[in-house]
């Protein structure tokens, strides 16, 4: 007897159907699901510090100076380095936003050093120093915005025989110093540090690392991190030079109350 196809029970073309609208819907619920995760770890993760651009870096070695415990202008007399930096774009930059900043130099055959600013909110009076037995005085920061430009101030000392460091233990080399301060110019400190009823002679504490400071011709790298020290906001190098001009009297922005 021949089968009415209508009422055939042939299921052998149902099964791959089915197991191909089982793999359907499994592969939509899947990318759902994975799509909502994807949604929900890109809605936690936090937005990276916007990157900030300098115009330009100008090293200036030795452009002040200031006698160190009144030993006047022989080989004690400690030398003032400046690093001016243009802002050339960016958000309004204000002092918590930045960790730390960290300024390396080489020369050709690699050696130089590096000098930390850390931002002054980590430090109190009673903050310790390498070279320095000594309270620090009180700290502040600022803000800058575009157009403004920075003043990087790093002291540095030679055999300082007037002062408190050790001679025979630090010797030539960038040194906790009132001098040391990153300044607006023209307008307030960004870090810097002030005198206290307590503290008449106030010192930013700097970590220096290195062979020696900063010589004419050295390959110079300036860094801004963020508040984690790590993540990099901004990033710019240029090449040390003399200051061939008169030397001036110490010439920094104090802290406002």
């Amino acid at each position: 007897m021949q089968r009415n196809p209508q009422f055939s029970n042939d299921t052998n073309g149902i099964v791959p159907a089915v197991g191909i609208i089982l793999m359907l819907i499994i592969t939509i619920i899947l990318a759902a699901v994975i799509g909502i995760s994807a949604f929900d770890i890109t809605d936690k993760l936090k937005e990276p510090p916007e990157q900030i651009g300098f115009e330009k870096a100008e090293v200036l070695l030795g452009a002040e100076h200031r006698e160190w415990g009144g030993s006047g202008s022989g080989p004690e007399k400690g030398d003032i380095d400046l690093i001016y930096l243009d802002y050339l774009h960016g958000p309004k930059v204000k002092g918590d936003e930045i960790g730390s900043i960290i300024i390396r130099w080489t020369n050709s055959s690699g050696k130089g050093g590096e000098l930390r600013f850390i931002n002054p909110n980590y430090f109190d009076e009673e903050t310790q120093q390498k070279d320095h037995n000594q309270n620090v005085g009180k700290f502040c920061t600022g803000e800058f915005s575009a157009g403004d430009r920075l003043v990087i101030r790093m002291a540095h000392n030679q055999w300082q025989s007037g002062g408190d460091t050790d001679r025979e233990n630090v010797g030539f080399r960038y040194v906790e110093s009132g001098s040391n301060q990153i300044d607006v110019v023209g307008k307030y400190p960004f870090f810097g540090v002030g005198e206290t009823e307590e503290v008449n002679n106030p010192r930013f504490p700097v970590d220096f690392e290195g062979d020696r400071p900063m010589k004419a011709g050295d390959n110079v790298e300036i860094t801004f991190l963020g508040p984690d020290h790590y993540f990099v906001i901004s990033k710019i190098t240029t090449t040390a030079k003399e200051y061939t001009g008169k030397a001036k009297e110490d010439s920094k922005l104090e802290c406002q109350s």
